[in-house]
């Protein structure tokens, strides 16, 4: 598996983590052979085995498992960030937990109520009302902070054209639509 960072970031730092949905959390992957990370700083890119397909992402930070945090309102919120976003890699910040992350595209924050959990999914439409992007988050516990990335590509994997996109994401009834620009 290899995956490309952007330039100006020190792979050093970076870590690859797969999406477990069903925990809706991002697990640190070691190489499985229990070779270090090859990086390629040429090509910018940090190769490892693994022995699962997966969606595979680097982030800026050595936990073992990254999750959200308490929530205690009464809706469902959701926002991206930055927004408007690019598709080059970045870095971001989150705040439940306080760490940096990198992601390709742009970084979605939800927030469940308490009673709001159960089978969430993000979709992604264009501003003519087709959907580009399905990503099922599982289910969800209510009362906490989720993050999930959107790398700008849709269902078939190819990259988004430039524009306003709507997400909308359900959980347990409720549903929450917001929007997001893409500028390339």
């Amino acid at each position: 598996l290899s995956l490309a960072y952007s330039t100006g970031v020190d792979p050093a730092k970076l870590n690859v983590y797969w999406y477990n949905a069903a925990a809706n959390a991002y697990i640190l992957q070691q190489d499985v052979t229990g070779a270090p990370a090859a990086v390629d700083a040429v090509n910018r890119t940090i190769t490892i085995s693994v022995n699962h397909f997966s969606t595979f992402v680097l982030f800026e930070s050595g936990v073992a498992v990254i999750s959200g945090g308490a929530f205690s309102g009464g809706d469902i919120e959701a926002f991206n960030f930055p927004n408007p976003f690019d598709l080059s890699e970045k870095t971001v910040t989150t705040v439940h937990p306080a760490a940096n992350y990198s992601v390709r595209g742009t970084m979605i924050r939800a927030a469940l109520p308490i009673d709001g959990g159960g089978g969430t999914v993000l979709r992604i439409y264009d501003v003519a009302g087709r959907r580009v992007r399905t990503i099922d988050l599982g289910r969800l516990n209510g009362g906490a902070y989720y993050y999930q990335p959107w790398d700008g590509r849709n269902d078939a994997g190819r990259d988004v054209a430039d524009g306003v996109y709507l997400g909308v994401l359900s959980s347990g009834g409720r549903h929450k639509t917001f929007k997001m620009a893409l500028i390339k």
